[in-house]
């Protein structure tokens, strides 16, 4: 069918696709559960979307992060990529452009969540990901960083709310307001860089994973 063959094209999906379990040959019942999500999306023109405070934070303060790397990385000028590139089987659209890496930025949502003492990637995913963009930008070299900004006051604002109710005092914001402020720590403490060299190898895993995800969807008649 032709909505199968649009399937997995973009970078972000393929790295769910890829990390989804799978024992023997043929896809996973994990597999196909996600491929009938994407399809039920076509068919009713629907998002499954998924939004939070965590990646409410990570759009407020993207622009913000490229500027704060930007110096702390020494990397000269550098903008939010705004290029989406295509191939037959994968598309995607990096976030910063860079001369010989392609840079995927992760923002984080606290300390906690921010991966200090990580020696590997957290999310296996994100590996396909940068993979993906390296292969479309054709850069030899990718990086996945998380970046620890300091939280927009508005989203304090809601979480103040719900945390502290309509009633509080100044004293009590400004010590809430101090918990989610990471702007005053060096630099060590705030960027966690996991870098990648283009592998070949993932990107035929990638587009194989993908034909067969096509297959399937285009074999449940829609």
């Amino acid at each position: 069918t032709m909505l199968s063959k649009e399937f997995g094209k973009s970078c972000s999906q393929i790295g769910k696709i890829m990390t989804k379990p799978r024992t023997g040959t043929g896809l996973s019942e994990t597999e196909k559960s996600y491929c009938k999500d994407w399809l039920k999306q076509q068919l009713y023109s629907r998002r499954k979307s998924f939004t939070s405070k965590y990646t409410d934070k990570g759009n407020f303060v993207e622009s913000q992060a490229i500027e704060y790397l930007e110096s702390a990385l020494g990397w000269g000028f550098a903008v939010k990529n705004d290029r989406r590139e295509y191939s037959e089987l994968i598309e995607g659209e990096c976030d910063v452009i860079l001369q010989d890496a392609i840079i995927d930025l992760k923002c984080c949502w606290d300390c906690f969540t921010f991966p200090l003492f990580d020696t590997v990637i957290p999310e296996k995913d994100y590996e396909y990901q940068i993979q993906g963009y390296m292969f479309l930008y054709g850069k030899p070299k990718g990086e996945v960083i998380f970046c620890l900004m300091d939280t927009p006051e508005e989203v304090i604002q809601k979480e103040v709310r719900w945390k502290l109710g309509e009633e509080y005092t100044r004293e009590q914001y400004e010590a809430f307001y101090a918990t989610y402020i990471y702007s005053g720590l060096p630099d060590d403490l705030r960027i966690k860089r996991f870098q990648f060299e283009y592998n070949l190898d993932m990107i035929r895993a990638i587009e194989s994973r993908v034909l067969e995800c096509r297959e399937y969807i285009a074999s449940l008649g829609y």
